[in-house]
């Protein structure tokens, strides 16, 4: 899992610059530190949920290379193995631990719980497809 982290954040941190190969500096988070425990994107703009003792999400926008603190994620479920994946414009946070799954508008700017169920085992992974999510171990 940490590498999966490292290199995530590698790429948010920064860019790629194909035809000169080489890797250009971008933007670092500013909390960045605490941890960044699940990311998903939606359209040109990259979601960090940091899993530190506020429970912080940030949004990483490329075009203007900044980072912009959203809305707090204020459930005690945030302590707790977090994977993130995006579906139509929605990001998801799946607390395995607890087996609660969370979506955060970027566009309302909230959370909202959208099920809680009983887990019979933690999955390590998980990504989009379509309308679908897959998870695996």
């Amino acid at each position: 899992m940490k590498k999966v982290v490292l290199i995530l954040v590698a790429f948010v941190a920064m860019a790629t610059n194909l035809m000169a190969d080489s890797w250009v500096q971008k933007a670092t988070n500013p909390n960045m530190g605490t941890g960044m425990d699940a990311s998903f994107s939606i359209g040109n703009k990259g979601y960090c949920f940091q899993r530190n003792t506020l429970g912080d999400m940030w949004e990483y926008n490329q075009v203007t290379d900044s980072w912009t603190q959203k809305a707090t994620f204020t459930d005690t479920a945030w302590n707790n193995t977090p994977l993130g994946f995006a579906i139509g414009g929605i990001g998801y946070i799946l607390f395995q631990d607890y087996g609660t799954l969370y979506a955060f508008n970027p566009v309302a700017n909230i959370w909202e719980t959208k099920t809680t169920y009983s887990l019979t085992t933690i999955w390590s992974v998980v990504f989009a497809v379509g309308n679908k999510a897959v998870f695996g171990t």
